[in-house]
């Protein structure tokens, strides 16, 4: 598959979603609870891959487990912390 294709199975993916949430909810609630009104496991597979996919990533000290202050750094734990226990930047 090719970019365009990867994204219209995205793009194709989300509007189904979309079209599982309860006319009351917004996107927000949604997302709490993503599998709503799916009737089979795949469904319901497909619904959580797709809030993942909406759901912004906080990045995570590959160390300690922090989300405060962390940086890329790359390497086998590619974000860290300014905690001198972590790394020194």
């Amino acid at each position: 598959m090719d970019d365009n294709n990867n994204n219209d199975v995205i793009l194709a993916a989300v509007a189904w979603w979309a079209s599982k949430r309860p006319v009351e909810w917004d996107k927000e609630k949604h997302l709490s609870n993503p599998r709503i009104n799916t009737t089979t496991p795949a469904e319901s597979d497909l619904a959580a891959a797709v809030a993942k996919l909406l759901t912004p990533q906080v990045p995570v000290c590959g160390v300690c487990g922090t989300t405060k202050d962390v940086k890329w750094v790359g390497g086998s734990n590619p974000y860290k912390c300014p905690s001198p226990d972590c790394v020194s930047f």
